[in-house]
């Protein structure tokens, strides 16, 4: 079972346990101190609410990316429930997500919306599952 590191805001939790089901090993953190311990264990991905620790989703980006043993992992940014972004503030936030080397920013609320909980969440692993297959060959 592949190890995730998932830095979230504590009410949060619920949703991402209903994302990654039971399919991974989620180890969870709220602050950047914690999630700096945690990539100790290596893990094999890294899941990064937009809200994490009051806004230090850029930071632990930012960590992961310039750590040697990590610059591989892959970074998936989320966005969850209960937070509004103008579409600019939003396209913004997409785009320095990219430059900084995320893998991807993936809006749940949004895919949820769209496509119902079940088919959205089945989505989100599915990408996660593909991208760690991807890691795994290069």
């Amino acid at each position: 079972m592949k190890k995730l590191l998932v830095a979230i805001r504590p009410e949060d939790i619920c949703l991402m346990q209903d994302v990654l089901a039971s399919e991974f090993h989620a180890v969870l953190c709220h602050t950047v101190a914690d999630a700096r311990q945690a990539l100790d264990a290596s893990p094999d991905a890294v899941i990064c609410g937009l809200h994490f620790d009051d806004g230090n989703m850029f930071e632990l980006l930012q960590l992961v990316r310039t750590t040697p043993a990590m610059q591989t992992v892959p970074f998936f940014c989320i966005k969850g429930v209960g937070s509004s972004l103008s579409p600019s503030i939003y396209k913004s936030i997409v785009i320095a997500t990219e430059k900084m080397g995320a893998d991807g920013f993936v809006d749940i609320s949004d895919l949820s919306a769209k496509l119902g909980d079940e088919q959205a969440y089945t989505l989100v692993r599915e990408a996660l599952h593909q991208r760690l297959a991807e890691k795994r060959t290069t």
